[in-house]
């Protein structure tokens, strides 16, 4: 084993990695704003409800808590930003051990890009090399 290297990723495999980030922030917020602002707007639909019979908001509240937790639940945004989540730090430990792992050679690091893709198609753990080989390390990094 040699000294570590300085290389640096395929643009293609950085622009993943980068849009795998994002996208994990987008979901994750969806997940939380829907859920936070549909327990909001039941609960004011409730207090609404209770206060008067001729509120005519009251209704309006229940649908956006109704919406809201229909999105919640039929989006799944949590899970699509965990698979996000996954796909990202799984990519970004491969890119890392490229740049400074002499041994390991591009194409090396395009079998792991593509199965990380596998991951964001599928929404599923992959049984591919990621789990299962072992890779040489330089040292501390």
């Amino acid at each position: 084993m040699g000294e570590p290297v300085a290389r640096v990723a395929p643009p293609l495999v950085l622009k993943d990695m980068k849009n795998y980030e994002r996208l994990q922030l987008f979901w994750f917020t969806v997940h939380y704003l829907c859920g936070i602002l549909g327990v909001i707007s039941g609960g004011i639909a409730a207090v609404a409800a209770g206060k008067t019979a001729e509120n005519i908001q009251s209704p309006y509240w229940g649908v956006a808590a109704a919406t809201l937790t229909a999105l919640v639940t039929f989006l799944g945004p949590l899970r699509k930003g965990e698979v996000y989540k996954r796909a990202y730090y799984l990519l970004q430990n491969s890119v890392i051990r490229f740049e400074n792992i002499a041994e390991l050679d591009v194409k090396w690091l395009l079998e792991r890009h593509i199965e990380v893709q596998q991951i964001v198609l599928t929404g599923d753990a992959i049984k591919g090399s990621l789990f299962k080989e072992t890779i040489p390390t330089a040292g501390p990094l």
